[in-house]
């Protein structure tokens, strides 16, 4: 990593250690590559926000059934930055997440916690922008290239489930976009590194982003749903479907929940390939159940994480504000806000 990725990766590093072994393949990993006439590269937060920290726990739950279409909702555990304490009721109560079949969303508990990708693209262009004019002021040529766009977030674990993502997409909705003409860009062999870091901290001080070494390292982080025992269990019943239909199942967990055979090929394959995965989901209730797993990782973390969450929660908002205000007055529109 170089010196221009410090900033960025200092708004990140709240959310790389919340969670355990990553799925890198199509959810979460693009690693920084340097560039000559590039800052950053591409940093797919989401499973956001998603990376490696804590040794993968087993799962001692047994499964339980389920159904083949979308399950509403349960009761949560106190995982609400308002929410008193817990009771030794709503303990006892398992954590569901919540499936919107309308919005392609999926909302667990850390939802109401952390930024997703669409913040951090808010967050990340005002930064982007203000070093530009920064580093501009200060005698150098610099260009802002354009905002952020969403890339996959949280959801993207568990693949494609919806028919018309599949549509629209194929499976692309879960690769990282491509962030070649977004953002700023200076020559590296022309700025010194002193500069561009000292405008980093400017936009830093000037609340656009934030360090959350201010918080310390906070509790263990959450273990990833497809290196628990259970979630493995669900994995393995999705793909024994996948091969019964005559799609080829990923054969790694860092595949994630995609088929192989799905890159590169045209649309009309993937589609194929699309209905036998998806059928096999809604079969099997897998998202669902998936995602179940996952609001119960996530819940027990934010009972361990409580004071650093709220302490972080209440810097993430203050920023997310001043970030989109800066923007506001700087005429800069994100790219979804133009639809």
């Amino acid at each position: 990593m170089t010196h221009d990725d410090e900033q960025f990766a200092l708004a990140l590093r709240a959310h790389v250690h919340e969670v355990a072994p990553r799925i890198d393949v199509r959810t979460d990993g693009v690693v920084p590559a340097a560039r000559k006439r590039r800052t950053r590269r591409a940093l797919v937060s989401g499973v956001a926000s998603v990376a490696v920290v804590a040794v993968a726990a087993a799962w001692a739950v047994e499964t339980q059934p389920w159904a083949s279409e979308v399950a509403p909702a349960g009761p949560t555990l106190d995982v609400h930055p308002s929410a008193s304490p817990s009771t030794s009721s709503d303990a006892d109560a398992a954590p569901r997440a919540t499936l919107d079949p309308v919005t392609g969303t999926i909302t667990t508990p850390m939802d109401a916690w952390s930024w997703d990708s669409r913040e951090h693209a808010i967050s990340r262009t005002a930064v982007d922008h203000y070093v530009v004019g920064c580093l501009q002021d200060a005698g150098y040529e610099a260009t802002f290239d354009g905002p952020y766009p969403l890339e996959p977030g949280r959801d993207a674990e568990y693949g494609l489930w919806r028919m018309e993502d599949a549509e629209e997409h194929g499976y692309a909705s879960l690769t990282a976009p491509d962030l070649d003409h977004v953002g700023a860009e200076w020559d590296t062999e022309v700025v010194p590194a002193k500069a561009s870091r000292d405008c980093y901290r400017a936009a830093r001080e000037a609340g656009l982003t934030y360090d959350t070494a201010d918080f310390g390292d906070g509790p263990t982080g959450i273990t990833s749903v497809m290196y628990t025992m259970e979630g493995q269990r669900i994995r393995d019943e999705w793909r024994e479907c996948l091969i019964g239909h005559g799609a080829s199942a990923p054969t790694s967990h860092e595949a994630g929940m995609v088929p192989d055979g799905v890159d590169g090929v045209p649309l009309e394959e993937q589609l194929r390939i699309a209905s036998i995965d998806l059928g096999c989901k809604d079969e099997l209730g897998t998202v669902q159940r998936l995602a179940d797993v996952g609001a119960r990782e996530e819940a027990a973390y934010i009972l361990r994480a409580r004071d650093y969450l709220q302490e972080r929660h209440a810097v993430e908002q203050e920023t997310l504000g001043t970030a989109e205000a800066y923007l506001d007055d700087a005429g800069v529109s994100m790219p979804w806000e133009s639809r």
